[in-house]
């Protein structure tokens, strides 16, 4: 699933939602351009890809991200959110765990999510 941005007075608007099933569906927001990333120290998000859901409900998605000097960071990470709580499972520039080299880039594939809410995702790296 991907998100689809929205303009507004120039500015590209996009988030993640949750519709909530029920007598009266109740729709929920996520995470939400503009609002910093989990992890980052001040990213914040500039757009979302590749969200998924597992059947425990948590959400994994990668994003892209503005920078401190307002620089858009194309497939920067991969995040997840899991009962309300946030987490950053890879960033761009951040080491790849058992590689010895950094992330350089995510998004080519979906995250997958399994039965015991284990997130599996596609990184580059070098």
């Amino acid at each position: 699933m991907r998100t689809r941005p929205v303009m507004v007075s120039g500015i590209i608007l996009a988030g993640v939602f949750v519709a909530h099933a029920g007598a009266q569906m109740q729709i929920e927001q996520i995470v939400y351009t503009g609002t910093e990333a989990a992890g980052t120290d001040g990213f914040t998000y500039a757009g979302f890809m590749d969200v998924v859901v597992g059947a425990s409900g948590k959400i994994a998605y990668s994003a892209s991200l503005f920078d401190h000097a307002g620089e858009r960071v194309r497939n920067a990470g991969v995040w997840t959110i899991d009962a309300g709580s946030e987490t950053l499972l890879g960033l761009r520039g951040n080491a790849a765990p058992g590689v010895g080299m950094e992330y350089t880039g995510f998004g080519s594939a979906d995250p997958l999510i399994n039965s015991n809410g284990d997130v599996i995702f596609v990184a580059e790296h070098e």
